[in-house]
């Protein structure tokens, strides 16, 4: 669960994430009693009782698929939002997840401007005609297979973890089914790093993963002198290809949200702290990338609390 108020802060091929939907809105495997599937997330309909997924060292496999699934239409109908006493609200807002026009971010007005369905607060910042479906809402309750490259990764208490303080470490979806121009926001917090250059945490668009290791575009912030950066990654090269001053510093053990978006040939980057964008920068999109969608760390460890994915 996140709001926005500060906390004390896989080895590849290692499962993370959380189960999908199929065509018939059921999860797979199926929810177990007092959950409901949700945008690709088995939500409890009672009080949170995800906790510690067993103390693995790699996220617990729920034995579900990879990445959730869009059944190509309307968004899909959820459990009425009358009696949900006890039930996920990821934000804090007092609006259980499966009612939120706004999951991730907490906004208990609801507003929703352009009336798309997607609240005000979850639009891309200063574009809200960018996006106008959710097809991935993942608080990391459950396991869905997500892939990872590196690093030390685990999931418990409603969040996806990454503990190695050097170097860098992916966890991304290698199936998704939606498309390269996306928007993903991930709600992340910082921990103790070691790299005295980048400590850095956001977002990964346009994954590709043909030819290991991955090829990728890198939404994120630096907490090492507060910067919003865009990198590309391709044949073993790393390009920073844009990066602009945040208007506050980075914070060990504070929650900040970091928007990553890929429209054909521009990728933008946003950071926002309470609420409020901090900072954002532009870039080219021209490598022949495509893929799916995931998060990274580079010199720091760090916490997800979620991921959503817009189109």
């Amino acid at each position: 669960m996140t709001r926005w108020i500060p906390v004390v802060g896989l080895v590849a091929a290692c499962a993370a994430g959380l189960a999908g939907c199929d065509d018939a809105n059921a999860c797979r495997p199926t929810c177990g009693a007092g959950f409901t599937c949700y945008y690709g997330v088995c939500v409890p309909g009672g009080p949170d009782a995800a906790g510690d997924d067993g103390g693995e060292i790699g996220p617990r496999d729920d034995g579900g698929d990879v990445g959730p699934r869009d059944d190509g239409g309307a968004e899909d109908a959820v459990s009425s939002c009358e009696a949900v006493g006890g039930a996920h609200d990821e934000d804090g807002d007092g609006i259980p997840d499966e009612c939120d026009d706004c999951p991730e971010v907490s906004d208990p007005g609801q507003a929703d401007a352009d009336g798309d369905g997607i609240g005000d607060a979850c639009e891309f910042p200063g574009d809200p005609g960018r996006v106008s479906e959710r097809v991935a809402f993942l608080p990391f309750l459950e396991s869905a297979g997500w892939v990872a490259e590196f690093g030390t990764w685990w999931r418990r208490d409603d969040m996806l973890g990454q503990d190695q303080q050097f170097a860098g470490a992916n966890a991304f979806d290698d199936a998704w089914g939606f498309g390269d121009d996306v928007v993903v926001r991930t709600i992340t917090s910082w921990g103790t790093g070691t790299d005295t250059t980048y400590r850095l945490s956001g977002v990964l668009l346009r994954v590709d993963a043909r030819t290991p290791p991955s090829d990728w575009y890198y939404c994120c912030a630096n907490a090492i002198g507060g910067t919003v950066q865009i990198w590309s990654f391709q044949a073993g090269a790393f390009d920073l290809l844009a990066e602009e001053p945040l208007s506050v510093s980075i914070n060990s053990g504070e929650w900040y949200g970091v928007v990553g978006s890929a429209q054909g040939g521009e990728i933008a980057c946003a950071v926002e702290s309470a609420g409020s964008v901090v900072g954002s920068t532009v870039a080219g999109a021209t490598l022949p990338l495509s893929g799916g969608i995931g998060v990274r760390t580079y010199g720091t460890a760090a916490v997800f609390s979620s991921v959503t994915a817009y189109r």
